[in-house]
């Protein structure tokens, strides 16, 4: 389903080195229909269903997931809103200004994280590039 990272802004020493990048994303997946393709559609199926039977298992009872109201959905969730202990369980979340009810489907949006205004450290960015060497 993922065929190249898109490219950040943060990666390039200039706006126009950036656009260039994009372009070049942009003509390499257009070709063959990477992003739009049956094929490609039918990837992104196959995860949905797996994400499907997954989530009711994250939850301690299958009422909390399969309920008849709106769950509350945190629109900000990031790593400067999450507070972890030493065993890495979430103890707190923070900034629930915008917070609103929702739709069961948005339990199964995949969180941004770590937050765009906050890049991954470059030594992170190599060692996942490396990993596609």
């Amino acid at each position: 389903m993922f065929h190249a990272p898109v490219p950040t802004q943060q990666e390039y020493d200039t706006f126009s080195e950036y656009h260039i990048a994009t372009d070049r994303w942009n003509d390499y997946v257009t070709v063959g229909a990477k992003i739009e393709s049956a094929k490609n559609r039918l990837g992104y199926t196959s995860a949905a269903l797996a994400i499907l039977e997954l989530v009711p298992l994250l939850a301690e009872r299958d009422d909390q997931i399969l309920s008849s109201g709106f769950p509350l959905f945190h629109p900000d969730l990031s790593t400067s809103n999450l507070f972890v202990d030493d065993d890495m369980n979430v103890t707190c979340l923070i900034d629930w200004a915008c917070t609103s009810s929702v739709p069961k489907s948005m339990l199964l949006v995949c969180p941004g994280l770590p937050h765009s205004r906050n890049p991954t450290p470059l030594e992170f960015v190599d060692s996942f590039a490396q990993g596609f060497v």
